[in-house]
């Protein structure tokens, strides 16, 4: 059983300090911008200060949208460059690294917490270092490559592998945010983000230990010439390494022409739209969420947004598993899967918007049982639409969409919400339904010309996607 471990433990540390950086950073700003303007007494108790309190979200809602800005730029030239170069510099490199920039992103927002005056400028770095690697997306991305070379010999495995790894992530955010509450009530932030170095310390070790090299000696030749890569499907298998690799310009050409040259474009930036419209369920409203809590009517303390992020991502994990368990059994074609979804999204969003109580906010998350389903189902769909030497484009170009669309949706969410806080705070999540309104709007209209096709040509629906 311990031969089949590989890089499960390496996702639940990483998930375990992304939990706390996520939902304890915006809760720091707010603490530190409270001491930075008002005494301890009212800090202490700041719910009771109606005035105070509205003037401190105004100003953590712009600081929360600085850190997220610094984290998304960084991530999405990082998600775009990591791919392709472990291909040549090999998996573990790049794990050790994550372990590396972890460690110095913990120690610096342990030394914001530990004084309390300072600057959140300080945590702008933080956030850019978290970015460098290209944050969660870019750690699923390379965990999922990982899993993919060493199951090379056992493809059949490699499947329920994925799903595993995949449930791991849900299953360890929901463990996080018990402990991470529980453990801020009764120690402090510095103690917190010193616990996630501790974390990133072991990860290295057992990166060092137990990750194989998959050094593969592959990289990209020069796109210039379109009419060669036509020519030329399997223009990946290039044993030279050159600087222009370093390029992250040149990395997203290779991932436009490869869906230039797709048969089926249209359908490819239609699902990467649907997409774009489905990731806020786990980036979408994570920087939303703690201070909208933390204010009024709810005004949470640490330990129940912590609850509430646990109970999130344990109804999230537990959709994917049954989502995939029905829809093998009863072969349900992926967009019928990707509509239950959006459903699901809209209901969840727009009962949260609504509610106003903390019995109300934490129920009406089971309305999101099936929302996660809609990223992982929509990343096999498009797998399933190039070749095998074309994986790594398109799963770059997905990636970087994910990066895309939570960065989209946290700036705009995050003005909103500020802009909103004198009327009704829960506006925010109307529009964010709003979006999944869209997404669910144009995965019919897809699906729909997927059944014409399939008509048409008299084969099923699922073999246009094989």
């Amino acid at each position: 059983m311990f031969y089949n471990i590989s890089v499960e433990p390496f996702i639940i540390g990483f998930v375990f300090t992304f939990v706390i950086y996520t939902s304890l950073t915006p809760q720091l700003i707010l603490s530190k911008l409270c001491a930075a303007d008002y005494n301890s007494t009212i800090c202490s108790n700041l719910p009771a200060y109606k005035d105070e309190q509205l003037h401190v979200q105004k100003q953590a809602a712009l600081w929360v949208i600085a850190v997220f800005v610094c984290d998304t730029v960084a991530s999405f030239f990082g998600v775009v460059m990591w791919g392709p170069l472990t291909d040549i510099i090999g998996r573990k490199k790049c794990f050790m690294y994550i372990t590396f920039a972890m460690g110095f992103q913990n120690l610096v927002l342990s030394f914001c917490a530990h004084f309390p005056t300072s600057s959140p400028v300080y945590i702008l770095i933080a956030s850019v270092a978290a970015g460098s690697y290209g944050n969660i997306q870019g750690v699923i991305s390379i965990c999922y490559s990982y899993m993919a070379d060493i199951t090379t010999s056992e493809v059949s495995s490699r499947t329920k592998r994925m799903a595993v790894l995949e449930s791991c992530i849900f299953f360890s955010s929901a463990v996080t945010g018990l402990v991470s509450g529980l453990f801020l009530k009764h120690t402090n932030y510095t103690v917190v983000f010193l616990a996630s170095c501790a974390v990133a310390l072991m990860m290295y070790f057992y990166t060092l230990l137990f990750f194989k090299l998959n050094q593969r000696k592959l990289s990209y030749q020069n796109l210039n010439n379109e009419d060669q890569l036509v020519a030329d499907p399997e223009y990946i298998h290039v044993e030279k390494f050159r600087m222009t690799h370093l390029n992250p310009f040149f990395l997203i050409k290779q991932i436009y022409y490869v869906i230039k040259i797709n048969s089926n474009r249209f359908t490819v930036l239609g699902l990467l739209v649907v997409y774009l419209c489905g990731v806020m369920m786990f980036v979408g409203d994570i920087y939303i969420i703690p201070i909208y809590l933390k204010n009024a009517p709810f005004n949470f303390h640490p330990d129940m947004i912590g609850y509430y992020i646990a109970e999130f991502s344990f109804i999230a994990g537990l959709g994917i598993i049954i989502a995939s368990t029905l829809s093998h059994r009863f072969n349900v074609s992926d967009y019928a899967i990707v509509t239950v979804g959006f459903i699901s999204q809209i209901g969840v969003y727009v009962m949260t918007g609504l509610s106003r109580t903390a019995s109300i906010v934490f129920t009406v998350r089971v309305a999101g049982l099936f929302a996660s389903v809609i990223t992982t189902t929509i990343r096999s769909q498009v797998s399933k639409l190039v070749t095998p030497t074309q994986y790594g484009c398109i799963l770059g170009a997905v990636v970087a969409v994910d990066v895309i669309g939570a960065f989209i949706l946290n700036f705009i969410g995050l003005g909103i919400y500020r802009a909103s806080l004198d009327t009704y705070s829960g506006i925010v999540f109307f529009v964010i339904a709003g979006v999944s309104g869209i997404g669910l709007i144009l995965n019919l209209y897809l699906w729909k010309q997927n059944k014409r096709v399939a008509e048409v040509t008299h084969i099923d629906e699922v073999d246009i996607l094989d």
